[in-house]
């Protein structure tokens, strides 16, 4: 392992030699801090898919900073996630992430499955499993909570989230370099870029890691845990005139895991004797591909603008699982997803009024084991108008989309299927003083059933009816809140309701041969979501920064209205897989004067009921735990007079210090205590 490290340094180092020569260097490398981006002066693009200032967003957005990301213990988008307090269902293979109590099963596949949409710089990669996510190469995640169908059309029912990668900046050149070893063999390089020569600009990321089995609950070591990830992110881009940006990307990420295939706890018997799990595991495969091109471009006075962009994706889920343990032999399946995206739109920027006018073509082409061969796309046109009837106090903001829908499965007992959709969202932004924002929402979102959900597929193993009266899921959403910018305070308050109608599940066929995809008519689910931070560095000028921080959510409803739910525990209704309530809270230290930044977060997450088909009742109530997360990055030394050849530093990170049960998903925990040290090059 080793050695590899020192062969991917030598690889990675390279592309940093070639553009050494570039003399300017980023704010941000002579000293000075870089700013979070939070505030209500921000600005987005995942809210209205143009930029605007936070300032006039009538949702809830979550903004967090490529800063943020590098301070804390994240390794991709999944922990990153967790550590700001989202529920992640993680079955050791795989991991879901949920918004308001919205998300996709962790054995869902395709994207068009997702109630949760994962975009790669606003487009749609294919994406499900939020563990395949990088984060060397992030300037900002964006997340907005509740459903954002008027935008982005289907699988936006609970939210978005937007990973928005760096790009470089003219006649500038910003590097780092990592290699580090931690706990259960593990082994992480990585190597990240951003730069530009006159109107020429490029930023990108290579990373590795490789883990062996992990131990976890009860100090038990499971065999044939390990894993293995690989990560490509490419942006590049020519910028004419001033106001026109062609750009091209690539990515390409890979993660292969094994893992027991009947979990780690109630199958196995006593867990504090180590076992060998190699006849009851699974090998596990997932990849995306993915290359796009955009243009965007505007008039000089900034009245109009636009944009366009094309990207096609590819990605791939492979198994095979050998249960001798529960007597069904070796199984194999493989899902292949082909996602192209294509759309354009227009905009008109004006003092008392803001209009934008776009498309998007979405198409999913799937191949697969149990998902059958079948096509899916999606034609959408968009509206949105900002209406500032006084100034820079008060936004007024409408949107509808109309999508058409087609289906088409290429099995035998297969057949075609449109549909239509309508979306509205209307919301008010107020701002009585420039550090308090109120704001209320109405938006709907909506899921469209996948082709084999309508048409199903009659597998000898697994046959599943069709059902033509399959009808999309709908959810209805309103929701008012504040949020505040005063002085070293910042934070926000949100009350939402939303009724989920039509959602999809699957059960026995009522003929008591096989399974079918049906809807349940009503859910309900409401709650409070809440953030605070303060920057005490600020308040009393202590000439570092201190930032305390918490973000919390608690549901109030997470009922199914339905009197035909699947799974009932006590005779309640109880949504299986969403908990009462997640808490995270942590500090941050950054002191420029002694070269030393920290992070720590806890993570708190109780209160959830597994459903569980493969033993004799319906729901397991989960355990409450508390997880804790740390990492330090220490300067050591500058490299050269005057660091003119950047710095070395050193990186330690401590997961889950308190060893808690990490269990998000039934029978999967997470990993015990561990740990990593890396030495870090930043120029």
């Amino acid at each position: 392992m080793f050695a590899s490290g020192i062969r991917f340094l030598a690889l990675a180092a390279l592309p940093a030699l070639i553009v050494l020569s570039i003399p300017s260097r980023s704010a941000a490398q002579e000293g000075e801090e870089p700013g979070t981006g939070e505030g209500l002066g921000a600005v987005v693009v995942s809210a209205s898919r143009t930029a605007e200032a936070l300032r006039e967003v009538s949702s809830n957005v979550t903004v967090i900073t490529g800063e943020q990301v590098e301070r804390s213990a994240a390794n991709d988008l999944s922990d990153v996630l967790i550590q700001q307090g989202f529920w992640l269902s993680d079955n050791g293979s795989s991991k879901t992430v949920q918004i308001r109590g919205m998300n996709s099963d962790v054995l869902d596949f395709t994207q068009i499955q997702s109630r949760v949409l994962i975009l790669v710089n606003g487009r749609r990669t294919g994406a499900v499993h939020v563990d395949q996510i990088p984060v060397e190469n992030v300037e900002r995640i964006e997340i907005v909570r509740g459903p954002s169908a008027v935008q982005y059309g289907t699988s936006a029912l609970g939210g978005v989230i937007n990973v928005i990668t760096k790009k470089g900046e003219s006649d500038s050149f910003t590097a780092a370099l990592e290699v580090g070893f931690g706990s259960y063999g593990l082994n992480r390089e990585s190597f990240s870029f951003t730069g530009g020569r006159g109107p020429f600009d490029f930023a990108g990321s290579f990373s590795y890691e490789e883990r062996d089995s992990i131990t976890t609950l009860y100090g038990t070591k499971y065999n044939r845990t390990s894993s293995e990830k690989k990560n490509v992110s490419l942006e590049a881009g020519y910028t004419f005139n001033g106001l026109h940006r062609i750009g091209i990307s690539y990515a390409h990420t890979r993660n292969n895991n094994e893992w027991p295939s009947v979990g780690l706890r109630d199958y196995l018997g006593d867990p504090s004797i180590e076992r060998d799990l190699g006849r009851n595991y699974g090998n596990y495969i997932l990849s995306i591909e993915t290359a796009g091109i955009t243009y965007d471009g505007a008039t000089e006075e900034g009245t109009f603008d636009w944009s366009a962009f094309f990207s096609k994706s590819t990605s791939e889920h492979f198994s095979f699982t050998r249960n001798d343990y529960t007597g069904y032999g070796d199984n194999a399946s493989e899902t292949f997803q082909h996602v192209t995206n294509v759309g354009a739109s227009v905009g008109y920027n004006g003092d008392l009024l803001d209009f934008r006018l776009g498309f998007d073509y979405i198409e999913y082409k799937i191949k697969g084991t149990y998902n059958g061969d079948n096509v899916a796309d999606d034609l959408g046109i968009y509206a949105s108008a900002k209406i500032k009837p006084m100034g820079e106090t008060l936004f007024v903001s409408l949107g509808g989309r109309y999508d058409k829908f087609g289906f088409e499965n290429f099995l035998p007992e297969g057949g075609s299927k449109s549909k239509s959709h309508f979306s509205p969202s209307v919301g008010v932004s107020y701002l009585p003083k420039e550090w308090l924002k109120l704001r209320a929402n109405y938006s709907e979102g909506m899921r469209m059933p996948a082709a084999y959900e309508y048409m199903g597929e009659m597998s000898a193993a697994f046959p599943y009816h069709p059902n033509p009266d399959l009808q999309p899921e709908e959810s209805k959403t309103w929701e008012a809140g504040l949020d505040v910018d005063y002085r070293f305070l910042s934070g926000s308050f949100t009350y939402f309701h939303t009724d989920w109608e039509n959602r999809i599940t699957q059960g026995s066929h009522p003929s008591g041969n096989g399974n079918w995809y049906f809807n349940l008519k009503e859910s309900e689910i409401s709650g409070l979501e809440a953030a605070l931070s303060a920057d005490l560095g600020e308040a009393f000028e202590l000439g570092f920064r201190l930032r305390p921080y918490v973000n919390f959510t608690y549901l109030t409803k997470r009922k199914n209205k339905d009197p035909e739910q699947v799974a009932k525990a006590s005779n309640d209704s109880t949504l299986p897989y969403v908990p009462r309530w997640t808490l995270s809270y942590g500090v941050s230290f950054n002191h420029p004067g002694i070269d030393l930044e920290a992070n720590v977060n806890a993570v708190h997450m109780g209160d959830i009921l597994y459903h569980n088909e493969f033993i004799g009742y319906h729901f397991t109530k989960g355990s409450e735990f508390v997880a804790l997360d740390l990492a330090v990055e220490k300067g050591l030394f500058e490299i050269g007079p005057e660091g003119k050849y950047g710095k070395l530093k050193l990186r330690v990170e401590a997961k889950n210090l308190l060893g808690s049960k990490n269990e998000t998903y039934m029978d999967y925990p997470g990993p015990g205590r561990n740990f990593y040290v890396g030495l870090k090059w930043v120029y």
